[in-house]
Formats: structure tokens, C-alpha cells, sequence
């Protein structure tokens, strides 16, 4: 008994001890926490068209958001890199240099409720050329501009992509915006209903040996050199699994026309990843592309438009 009541005196002391004093946060509070600031993205279009260099440009707006509501912010910059994914440059990426500055001088209050300030950007192709020490002929459709932006405050600190959190990024009250990537596209013209003669082979048990088939698809002009293609497969998908009693009614994407360049990268209703390349004949009308799973089956196919 004596032990008993020995413990409880022992365990009301620690809790006694445990309780004084200031508690030990696990979190770093509010006011000790450092204060950051994000341009918010309101909107930017435009595409970096290798047919019409000066013309083309990345036109759009932010406002700014910091503890002060906006008004520490002193300079918006964007470097800008260069990425050989078409093969330009001689396949040789050029790494970020000082592109475009934006001060405090140049914005103007915003239309939101508080007020903050804000700011209409141009971010040329031929500006981007210039500071990259590139001409026109040293790139090609698929290349890449990267091109990052950096808000910096009056006492000097700056948040860019490399410490801006990805929910700042990504969730629709924030969308601040960091980074922009633009492929360099060609004109493109090739919406319509096309005829297409495919064949393809199957690593599944139903279907042994190629297949070959006729039809139709149609493809739908999305801009800037993007169109979704009404069955990316070519009938194949619909033939190969109605022998399982599966209907497949949504074979469907997004595919790119990359300066005469027939690309698409998605997943097949099955989630196997699916890789499309081709060639595009904008003269004679012809599409000819061939289509590789992560399951193995291979589709090739000829689209003529009607």
C-alpha cells in the first residue's frame, strides 16, 4: 500500500512538472514563421510559332500577394532556358540567363477586393532568341523555352520555383505563378474526318496474329497545334476487346502537330501507357503514325483525309 501511494505522489509531481511553465509547440507559430510573397496568375495565352517569330509572344497578368498586400514587392524577373527536346541548337541545351524585368514602377492597381498591385506581361520568342544568343535557324518545332519567374521583395528576399510549395502552385486560390513552358509549334491545319487502313498485334490471347482495318476518324482542332483524334487507336481497341464482350466507347485524346511531327503520350483505358509518332503530309492530306504500348501490342496506321 505504502509503495501505492508512494507512485501516485510521484506521478502528480511529474505531471505537475510537465504542465508549468510555457508548453513546447511542435509547430513554428504564425508570427515566427517567415513571410513570403507570389505573383497570382490571372490568366496568360500564346504560343512560341516557329513561322511567325516576331509575332510571337506569352501575353498575360498577375497580381501580387505579400504581408504588406503586394506593396514590398520591388521586381518581377523571368530567366529563360533552352531545351533541345526537337533536336535544335544541335540537340544542346542552353542553360537560364537573365531574360525580362518587371518593377514596381510598372504596376498598377488590380480590379480585386483589397486592391493589389498588378502587372500585363509580354515574354517575346525573338526576346527570348536574343538573350539565349540564338537565331531562328538554330531551332526547330518540339524545342523548348523554360522560362521561370522570381518575385523579389524590397529588403531582398525572393521566392521563385525553387522555394515556392507546390500548394501555392497549384491550388485555384494561389496559382502562383513560376514557370512557364512553351514549345515551339508550326502552323498547323489538319482538323477533318480522314480514312484511315490500320493494322495491329495484340499480346493478348483473343487476338493472335495482325489484324487490319478500315474506318474513319475525325480530328478535332484544339489551337496551338493540339487536336483530339476521335480513336487514337484506329479501331483496333474496339475490335480486339468486343471479342471479351468489353465495349470500349471512349478511345479518344489529345494529340500535337509538331511542325509536321504526328505525337501523342496518354494512357489507354486499361491504364497502360501509350506512346503515338508519325509523320504528317499536310499537302497530300496523309497521316502515317505508329502506336507502342507498355502492354506490348503495336498499332500502325495511314489517316487520308476525305
Amino acid at each position: 500500500m505504502k509503495n501505492i501511494k508512494y507512485l501516485f505522489v510521484l506521478l502528480a509531481g511529474l505531471l505537475f512538472v510537465a504542465c508549468s511553465g510555457d508548453p513546447e509547440l511542435r509547430f513554428q507559430s504564425y508570427e515566427e514563421g517567415e513571410k513570403g510573397a507570389f505573383a497570382r496568375n490571372l490568366g496568360y495565352s500564346g504560343t512560341f510559332l516557329l513561322q511567325d517569330v516576331p509575332g510571337s509572344a506569352i501575353n498575360g497578368e498577375v497580381e501580387f500577394y505579400s504581408e504588406l498586400k503586394g506593396a514590398d514587392v520591388a521586381t518581377y524577373t523571368w530567366t529563360v532556358e533552352f531545351r533541345a527536346n526537337g533536336g535544335g541548337n544541335g540537340g544542346v541545351n542552353i542553360p537560364a540567363v537573365a531574360f525580362k524585368t518587371f518593377t514596381s514602377a510598372e504596376f498598377v492597381p488590380s480590379n480585386s477586393v483589397p486592391s493589389l498591385p498588378s502587372l500585363k506581361y509580354t515574354l517575346g520568342m525573338q526576346e527570348a532568341l536574343d538573350a539565349l544568343g540564338l537565331d531562328v535557324s538554330d531551332i526547330t518545332g518540339g524545342d523548348q523555352f523554360r522560362m521561370d519567374a522570381t518575385v523579389t521583395l524590397t529588403d531582398g528576399r525572393s521566392w521563385g520555383q525553387e522555394n515556392t510549395g507546390g500548394n501555392l502552385i497549384s491550388q485555384p486560390p494561389f496559382l502562383a505563378l513560376v514557370r512557364i513552358n512553351s514549345n515551339v509549334v508550326c502552323s498547323s491545319d489538319i482538323g477533318g474526318t480522314y480514312s484511315y487502313v490500320s493494322a495491329g498485334t495484340s499480346t493478348d490471347g483473343c487476338c493472335p496474329g495482325p489484324y487490319n482495318l478500315t474506318g474513319s476518324v475525325t480530328m478535332t482542332d484544339l489551337g496551338g497545334g493540339e487536336y483530339t483524334i476521335s480513336d487514337w487507336s484506329a479501331g483496333m481497341y474496339v475490335e480486339w476487346y468486343s471479342v471479351y464482350g468489353i465495349a470500349i466507347s471512349d478511345v479518344s485524346e489529345t494529340v500535337a502537330d509538331i511542325c509536321e511531327t504526328f505525337y501523342g503520350s496518354f494512357s489507354d483505358p486499361f491504364g497502360g501507357s501509350m506512346k503515338l509518332n508519325g509523320t504528317i503530309d499536310p499537302t497530300a492530306g496523309v497521316i502515317v503514325y505508329s502506336l507502342d504500348s507498355s502492354w506490348g501490342d503495336t498499332i500502325d496506321a495511314t489517316l487520308t483525309k476525305q
